[in-house]
């Protein structure tokens, strides 16, 4: 299993921003947008998320809403109090503010659509940097 301690990430400004990556330097999620990111915080954006075998998103909560919809694989979700895998077809819908956390202790990579706030999607393409 990974250590929970893998990823972390803090961002006010796009100069500021920061990602952390222990102890496996190269495993880290990926992003891509399906959608056009704006500067309208009316619109929301659809992301496919790719979660490479042992990456961990930590635990984390947002005032933005984001809901994801399990492609391939079998990650494993942290909400609110409790851990619970997923199969293609699972639906997670993370509320805002509520507490959540990924982690891809399977075998196989993951892949998942996310939809959610422009403004989450802003913050993700800067922690990326571009």
């Amino acid at each position: 299993m990974p250590d929970e301690r893998a990823i972390s990430r803090k961002s006010k400004t796009r100069s500021d921003t920061r990602e952390i990556f222990s102890p496996q330097q190269d495993v880290r999620p990926g992003n891509r947008n399906l959608t056009e990111v704006t500067d309208g915080d009316g619109d929301y954006c659809v992301i496919l998320c790719n979660l490479p075998r042992g990456v961990v998103v930590p635990m984390h909560s947002h005032a933005d809403r984001e809901t994801f919809y399990v492609i391939s694989g079998n990650p494993d979700a942290f909400r609110g109090d409790h851990w619970e895998t997923l199969s293609p077809g699972d639906v997670v819908d993370v509320q805002d503010g509520l507490k959540h956390a990924w982690r891809n202790s399977s075998g196989a990579a993951v892949s998942m659509l996310c939809v959610t706030t422009m403004r989450m999607a802003r913050f993700l393409r800067d922690v990326r940097g571009g």
